[in-house]
């Protein structure tokens, strides 16, 4: 009777013992995925902030290349005028000779 209630109680202390392995080597494994986790969330965050630095770069570039055709814009703008400046002046010119050659000829 003792011997049976040994050999259970022997039985039980090794399905425990085996049980707490499993548990331990469970344990090791979901520490493991925590580790690769935790790594590749830091890995993310730095890439979160490389885009939000590619970002702020993109739009520092689209805010120089908005200056430039502004820049662009109002430099056509003056040289439009500079043309009609020179086409008023050459109007006026044509115009002068045209009133000195006609006083030349009366």
């Amino acid at each position: 009777f003792l011997t049976i209630g040994g050999g259970d109680y022997m039985t039980r202390a090794v399905q425990y013992d085996i049980v707490v392995k499993e548990g331990d080597t469970s344990l090791k494994e979901g520490d493991a995925s925590l580790k690769e986790g935790d790594a590749n969330l830091k890995e993310g965050d730095a890439n979160l902030k490389e885009g939000d630095t590619s970002l702020k770069e993109g739009d520092t570039s689209l805010k120089e290349g908005y200056t430039s055709l502004k820049e662009r814009d109002s430099s056509l703008k003056e040289g439009g005028t500079s043309l009609k400046e020179g086409d008023t002046s050459l109007k006026e010119g044509y115009t002068s000779l045209k009133e000195r050659d006609e006083g030349g000829r009366h």
